[in-house]
């Protein structure tokens, strides 16, 4: 095993970042996940000691969630796709131990915030020993990455009433996702002002669905929103074809995914 710290702080982890470009651990789940031999030789900075990386807070009109909550502490967000998707998580013990933040800098195709993130809005706040940035997550899930010296150290997510997430795999426990799909609405006067849905699992990373979302907008909030979504809205998408599922089956699961979704959140806000 390379060398090892575990600051308290996050002005001390990024100098130790600056300095010495050792591999994040955080939950680890990912280091055992797929790990090497050459892996376990690698010098490792443990985050999991310094506090202002954890928790969910209030943030302006938002929330703040920190890089290292772990999909347990998810289970009592204050956004409900968040707390639907944290119960989809692996199993128990690993959403005691996993973090969100290790799950989107995974980029893994399964990866469950991922589009649940995106339909959010949500934007990453990154840090390095030199200031920090914020990185809207669409553009990291697209390609942009982190510098050698920064670090993950928040999810910011808009406020958001009306959202829902779902899951769909081989089996209950554990589940690898074939399909994840979520949904964010804004209803205003019957009518919907504003959306954001994600697929993910289907895709090599997760996707928003900005044609769908565009023809949601203006239309009446109602059982017939749900109609608006068929093979043809997502036909243009590159669907995974793989040992999971075929490209096929998993259209057909999205399109059941939104409009479950769909029909769910329009009768929450007419409730």
């Amino acid at each position: 095993m390379g060398r090892y710290w575990r600051p308290a702080t996050l002005g001390e982890a990024l100098d130790i970042l600056h300095q010495e470009r050792p591999r994040i651990l955080a939950g680890g789940t990912r280091l055992v996940r797929g790990a090497t031999p050459a892996d376990w030789d690698s010098d490792l900075l443990d985050i999991t000691g310094i506090t202002a990386l954890q928790g969910i807070a209030r943030e302006g009109d938002g929330w703040r969630i920190g890089a290292t909550t772990s999909w347990t502490a998810l289970l009592a967000a204050p956004v409900a796709a968040l707390r639907q998707a944290a119960l989809t998580v692996a199993s128990p013990q690993v959403r005691h131990q996993a973090t969100i933040g290790g799950n989107l800098a995974a980029r893994f195709a399964s990866a469950d915030g991922a589009p649940t993130l995106l339909a959010l809005d949500a934007v990453l706040e990154v840090a390095s020993a030199g200031g920090r940035r914020q990185l809207p997550l669409v553009d990291f899930l697209g390609g942009a990455g982190l510098a050698p010296d920064e670090l993950l150290t928040a999810i910011l997510v808009p406020a958001a009433p009306l959202t829902g997430f779902a899951k769909h795999g081989s089996r209950q426990a554990v589940n690898v996702a074939e399909v994840t799909a979520a949904v964010r609405l804004d209803i205003a006067q019957g009518r919907v002002r504003g959306a954001g849905l994600a697929l993910g699992g289907c895709l090599e990373a997760a996707q928003r669905l900005p044609l769908l979302e565009a023809a949601l907008l203006g239309q009446p909030a109602n059982a017939s929103l749900a109609d608006l979504v068929n093979a043809e809205a997502l036909a243009h998408l590159p669907l995974l074809d793989d040992f999971r599922a075929p490209a096929g089956y998993r259209q057909d699961v999205a399109v059941t995914l939104l409009r479950r979704l769909l029909g769910a959140l329009t009768r929450q806000a007419a409730a």
